[in-house]
């Protein structure tokens, strides 16, 4: 599939000489380079720029010679694959790990705020440290946090000199989190359009959106909807609740593209939705279940929240804990389960009432078995599954994708949450809060920008392998019509600098919004 896919890059895409540039993010995901390769084309031409990859962190020379060497023998080399579509070159950064730098903070929430000329980069920095290191929190005097803190500032210098001296026009990325996000963060400083893209979503970050997760986007979606027209908008909420229910009885829906790989099921067929019922029920204790992320995985990916890591916020439910008569289970994210299993060792230990269920318990057994008065968590998916069975929850957060409804509680401070968790025998789901959930549905999941027509029917086809297929189902359908129209479209979204491009995906043919 990858020889088909360099003959298609070849067909439609040359490479262009120029002075101009424009950066694509070395990235290994061959699903994401489908809209890669379309999107640094579009502004290769509307720039006059020639493409170059780059890597965003320094490179283990070995890990390079591994990637060329499987490349021959098998024909996957990434290589091909960027050349095929038109990068003429690629950018390596050097940095000397001997420059030693040093950065006295005072505390962790001084570190995901840290700027360096005047750019924000803690939260990258931060979230880097703990995902190289397998940590769950940092040490301010640990030394091996210090080196890090070095080696990021010198990457950064880096970067900032290179763009500072090339006549960079524009970029494409992957991600905005971890210190890949540093090159980026500099190059929106010098005013230099950026553009987030994968297998599907297309962004253009700038100072108000500096992420595609960032809060100005969530804190937005009412207005956007209100955009959509009134025969859409039926079709649209009809779709989702149809997906939410199917998602409730344990089958896949769009969620997936988002979630990071697992076997587990969120959702089992052992639960079925049910008339909400928004009455409390009379139990001695009051029971909170805390829905745990991913301990060291792009802790601020939706921006900085009211604790700087995920090992603070349960420090601060296990201090409740202590202090108020409540039962408290807790599940484990099922993604590396047992890379995080080991951290939890030190919370069992320091915290006796937490109560920690198998991974193998799904939401369903958390509804019908544990049945809690409250789920809490900082920004999970909980949000939006929860209340439509009458369970309220709470987000240590203000910063999350449900923000812009008031179908969860989300908390501005540490105090507020703390209030809130303290008092959740009071705590209620509105009823007109609850259908506001599938209009958030809608926008999170339902109109992302597609290169794959009928994505929905492939998506509950295929499940969890999707994305092996996304490559042949997107060859299969693309023709020269398809590819210009491609072509047109972003080349529109590019020139009209939204943040967001938004399709119609409920029929079999896809369609550009181009008012949204």
């Amino acid at each position: 599939m990858t020889k088909k896919l360099i003959d298609y890059f070849k067909k439609f895409y040359k490479k262009k000489e120029s002075r101009n540039l424009v950066l694509i993010e070395r990235f290994d995901y061959i699903p994401s380079l489908v809209n890669y390769a379309l999107l640094s084309n579009v502004l290769s031409d509307v720039h006059d720029a020639k493409i170059i990859s780059y890597y965003p962190n320094s490179t283990n020379f070995l890990k390079l010679f591994y990637q060329k060497f499987k490349g021959i023998f098998k024909n996957k080399n990434i290589d091909y694959l960027y050349e095929s579509f038109g990068s003429a070159g690629i950018v390596k950064p050097k940095i000397n790990k001997n420059k030693n730098r040093e950065i006295k903070f005072k505390n962790k929430l001084s570190v995901q705020n840290f700027k360096f000329k005047n750019i924000l980069i803690g939260d990258l920095m931060y979230d880097e440290y703990l995902r190289r290191k397998s940590r769950i929190t940092i040490n301010l005097n640990d030394m091996e946090f210090k080196k890090h803190v070095s080696n990021t500032l010198n990457l950064f210098d880096f970067w900032y000199n290179y763009i500072l001296n090339n006549p960079v026009k524009a970029m494409v990325i992957s991600h905005s989190v971890y210190n890949m996000g540093i090159v980026s963060r500099i190059a929106i400083k010098f005013n230099i359009p950026v553009y987030y893209t994968g297998p599907n979503g297309l962004y253009y970050l700038n100072n108000k959106y500096l992420t595609r997760h960032s809060k100005n986007i969530y804190k937005v979606y009412k207005k956007i909807f209100r955009r959509i027209g009134t025969k859409l908008k039926t079709k649209l909420l009809k779709i989702a609740k149809k997906n939410l229910n199917e998602r409730f009885y344990g089958k896949k829906d769009i969620k997936l593209l988002l979630d990071r790989e697992t076997t587990n099921k969120s959702f089992t067929k052992k639960i079925k939705r049910k008339k909400i019922s928004l009455k409390k029920t009379s139990q001695k204790k009051i029971k909170i279940f805390v829905a745990v992320h991913q301990l060291n995985d792009a802790v601020h990916a939706y921006g900085n929240c009211i604790f700087p890591d995920f090992y603070e916020w349960l420090n601060c439910l296990g201090e409740i804990s202590e202090k108020e008569n409540f039962d408290w289970i807790l599940k484990i994210h099922p993604a590396e389960f047992k890379e995080n299993l080991i951290h939890f060792d030190f919370f069992k230990k320091k915290y006796p009432k937490f109560k920690f269920l198998k991974s193998s318990f799904s939401n369903s057994d958390i509804i019908e078995i544990e049945k809690p008065d409250v789920v809490t968590t900082v920004f999970g998916s909980g949000g939006h599954e929860f209340p439509l069975f009458g369970i309220p929850v709470v987000n240590a957060s203000n910063n999350g994708p449900h923000i812009g409804y008031n179908f969860n509680y989300n908390s501005k401070s540490i105090s507020e949450y703390i209030n809130f968790i303290k008092k959740a025998k009071t705590l209620r789901v509105q009823k007109a809060q609850v259908k506001k959930i599938y209009e958030f549905y809608v926008l999170r999941f339902m109109m992302e920008y597609t290169p794959i027509d009928n994505q929905d029917y492939y998506i509950k086809k295929y499940e969890a392998k999707f994305m092996d297929n996304y490559v042949k189902i997107f060859l299969d359908q693309i023709n020269d019509n398809k590819q210009q129209g491609f072509y047109n479209v972003v080349k529109t979204f590019i020139k009209s600098k939204k943040n967001k491009i938004y399709f119609d995906n409920t029929n079999k043919k896809n369609k550009y919004l181009k008012n949204m």
